[in-house]
């Protein structure tokens, strides 16, 4: 068993998985003034969904009233780049007790500002973050758009609701994070520690994690033609049913095919979603040794 997932491993290490939608028919503290600092999105490539969003941040250590809140003045926190881990940063102390290495966690505040050029204002926005320690709220001009309470787990909230795109009002992203220690039999840290990115897609899209990649047969097939399963998930965050088309090649570390593409056309409902199960055949794969 250990050989075929190491084989199934060599496999996927060594190939992409390359999709695209085609929708056929879519029928459809004190609160004070402060001076914008602006960080524009519109650096995001054509043919990629996501861009890395660790620059430019603000951060408290301690817990502030109303920090969540647009016209709140961060001006006077420090600024800084993610990963940040507020605990390292500390002095050593015996209140932090041997698990936590004598670094104590607390509450913090992180701050982002930004402006969404109004070419995006038809998009879909997910803010994705790869590891908070240890329990978060994530605020959007104001508003909570959720909470995660664990310290090693990546996790996602859709914004598009609460965001402006008008190219000229400033969004502000806030995330109040508390690690009430001792909470680790070891050193944890504490912070925002793993990367932030923005993701922005159309309204018919691959969900958020909606592929998975599998080669059932590959210990028989090993050497000739291999299947290689594609299952993905399509949703449609529109008001109205669409007709979608996917089409899914498998391509090499070169970005060269080395599948005959794979078409499956479906109707999505509005604001519903669509299950796709395809086979791409690839030819003698090489796998990784």
């Amino acid at each position: 068993m250990r050989g075929f997932q190491k084989r199934v491993c060599a496999l996927l290490v060594g190939m992409s998985v390359m999709t695209s939608l085609v929708p056929t028919t879519v029928k459809a503290q004190t609160r004070q003034t402060q001076e914008a600092e602006t960080v524009y999105v519109g650096f995001i490539k054509d043919g990629e969904r996501s861009t890395l969003f660790n620059q430019d941040w603000r951060f408290y250590k301690g817990d502030q009233a109303s920090a969540e809140s647009v016209d709140f003045n961060d001006s006077s926190w420090a600024s800084l780049s993610l990963p940040h881990d507020w605990s390292i940063e500390g002095d050593f102390t015996v209140q932090g007790e041997a698990e936590s290495g004598f670094l104590l966690g607390g509450t913090g505040w992180y701050r982002k500002h930004f402006v969404v050029p109004e070419k995006y204002k038809d998009k879909e926005f997910t803010i994705n973050f790869d590891g908070v320690y240890m329990n978060s709220e994530v605020y959007v001009n104001g508003k909570l758009v959720g909470e995660h309470n664990y310290g090693y787990t990546a996790f996602a909230f859709d914004i598009t609701d609460e965001l402006i795109c008008d190219g000229e009002t400033e969004n502000i992203i806030a995330v109040k994070v508390k690690n009430p220690t001792p909470s680790s039999r070891w050193y944890s840290g504490s912070g925002i520690y793993r990367d932030v990115t923005l993701t922005v897609t159309d309204s018919i899209h691959v969900s958020h994690l909606g592929t998975t990649v599998t080669t059932p047969e590959i210990e028989a097939q090993q050497g000739g033609n291999v299947d290689v399963v594609v299952d993905t998930v399509i949703e449609n965050e529109s008001d109205n049913a669409a007709d979608v088309k996917l089409k899914t090649t498998v391509v090499n570390n070169n970005e060269e095919a080395v599948s005959t593409p794979v078409e499956e056309a479906k109707n999505i409902a509005a604001n519903g979603s669509a299950d796709f199960a395809q086979t791409a055949v690839v030819n003698n794969p090489a796998l990784w040794s």
